[in-house]
């Protein structure tokens, strides 16, 4: 388990001010998206549809800037190579059964450059129903300098992919997934 480091604890708060007394997880109609300021422009919110249907549903904008892209509605998984697909599935099944952040850091492939990386954290919002399907993931890392151009993002993820489940109250999955190889 890896603990928070510094540059994700202002996320973490603000998230954390989102839950009634008692709860590990919020409930989406607590949250206020506006409050996490000017986080909020490092900010990917993917939604679950079903299973195995996991689906950006909003970008902030300095992610937008660095994939080159707003892949809103698509498949998640759009950039993650094929062979961590079931990886990340379980990963996020995971957090569903088991309430957890994950810390992610990964590689960042783009047309004509590969040298770059981030790390997030992800955290659970509980819908309507009481069960998990949105995570609210922080991203920090990497920034394009100005006239840096590196063409469209290709993949996230192919030189190395790591997920360390983080405690937000209820503990972590007993059963974690690993990689066989962190670098691939």
């Amino acid at each position: 388990m890896k603990p928070l480091s510094g540059k994700f604890i202002p996320f973490f708060d603000v998230w954390v001010a989102f839950r009634a007394p008692g709860e590990v997880v919020p409930l989406w109609k607590n949250v206020r998206p506006m409050k996490f300021g000017d986080l909020l422009a490092n900010v990917t919110m993917v939604k679950k549809y079903g299973p195995r249907d996991y689906r950006y549903r909003l970008l902030g904008s300095e992610v937008n800037l660095k994939m080159g892209d707003d892949p809103v509605g698509e498949d998640f998984f759009k950039y993650l190579p094929k062979h961590l697909h079931d990886y990340a599935n379980t990963w996020l099944d995971n957090i569903i059964a088991q309430p957890c952040a994950a810390w992610h850091k990964m590689s960042l492939e783009f047309a004509r450059d590969s040298s770059h990386h981030y790390e997030s954290l992800n955290l659970p919002i509980r819908g309507g129903d009481g069960k998990i399907d949105t995570f609210l993931y922080y991203n920090k890392g990497w920034q394009p300098q100005a006239g840096e151009n590196l063409g469209p993002l290709v993949s996230s993820g192919a030189q190395f992919f790591t997920i360390v489940p983080v405690d937000i109250g209820a503990g972590i999955p007993d059963a974690v997934p690993q990689l066989k190889s962190a670098h691939l």
